[in-house]
């Protein structure tokens, strides 16, 4: 019995959407309906049927299903031994997105160093939900992400604890001389042909912040995508674009007066928050959280909205 095909059927189980499933799973919706359909052939029995708004357990598969995350339970829980096994236990391996790469996971790694000075650390840039899906399989001792609530609701399972550190306010911003930071009243209309300089496709403000603008029929101009939010900062002040960025990246440039704040605003809640596999955190690893957690509520707090 293949475990990938037990994952995709407890994640389908679940989410009760083929595609949405296949979304998270970075699938095909063609294979996460190949992976049930051979699991069920090889137990014989039906564990989904479909619903007129994606899919349900059948009373098998109810049955099936605490079964199946035993199993996927008891593969993760292997690995974290042999891991533990070979890994020297100072070693942490992190995964955040490269903008938090730069910005919040130095200033804790410093401060975790200060309390641990054989501590090895190993961090991994990508995707934030990517590197949930990391620690569920073991792949990471856990995660630093700057992730929209919702999603991170979305994420939940049993055998995972995530942590929101603190809230992060989304906002748009433009130099002082900028033509959209000198119009006297600005709305979404006023970005129509205009250059947007953001971080890497996949961001969820991101994404929040292009359905705003589509939902208003705003076009943009032109786009700038960058890993750094330094960079993306030096854009902003260097009057290359308007800028969306959490506000704690622009806070000195925004009270000096380098930047200005606009009134647009992304839709939704947005946190940064880490996510960890309790059974399988080390005391490594948790010096290298709570670093994270302190360093987070001191970056963020001062700019709440």
């Amino acid at each position: 019995m293949d475990v990938r095909y037990l994952k995709t059927f407890v994640a389908l189980a679940r989410i009760g959407n083929v595609t949405r499933t296949a979304e998270r799973l970075d699938y095909a919706p063609s294979s996460v309906t190949g992976h049930v359909r051979v699991l069920e052939d090889e137990l014989g029995i039906t564990l989904l049927h479909r619903t007129g708004r994606g899919v349900a357990l059948t009373p098998a598969g109810r049955a099936f299903l605490p079964e199946a995350e035993r199993i996927i339970e008891a593969e993760r829980a292997a690995l974290a031994r042999i891991r533990t096994a070979i890994v020297p236990s100072s070693t942490v391996v992190l995964g955040s997105a490269a903008s938090l790469a730069a910005s919040i996971v130095p200033r804790a790694l410093a401060r975790a160093r200060a309390q641990r000075s054989d501590l090895s650390v190993s961090s991994r840039t990508g995707m934030c939900m990517d590197h949930i899906s990391a620690v569920r399989d073991g792949d990471l001792d856990f995660a630093i992400t700057l992730e929209s609530r919702e999603r991170l609701a979305r994420a939940a399972e049993p055998a995972l604890t995530t942590e929101i550190f603190a809230d992060v306010p989304i906002v748009a911003v433009a130099a002082a001389n900028h033509r959209v930071a000198r119009l006297a009243r600005v709305e979404p209309a006023s970005l129509n042909g205009e250059t947007l300089i953001d971080t890497e496709p996949g961001c969820s403000y991101r994404e929040a912040f292009t359905a705003f603008l589509d939902d208003a029929g705003v076009r943009i101009g032109t786009r700038l995508d960058f890993e750094s939010f330094e960079a993306i900062r030096r854009c902003a002040i260097d009057g290359v674009g308007v800028a969306i960025v959490p506000r704690f990246v622009v806070a000195d440039a925004l009270a000096t007066g380098a930047l200005v704040e606009l009134p647009l605003r992304a839709p939704g809640e947005f946190a940064i928050a880490a996510t960890w596999r309790p059974a399988a955190l080390s005391d490594a690893a948790r010096t290298v959280l709570d670093a994270m957690r302190a360093e987070s509520a001191a970056l963020c707090a001062p700019h709440a909205a």
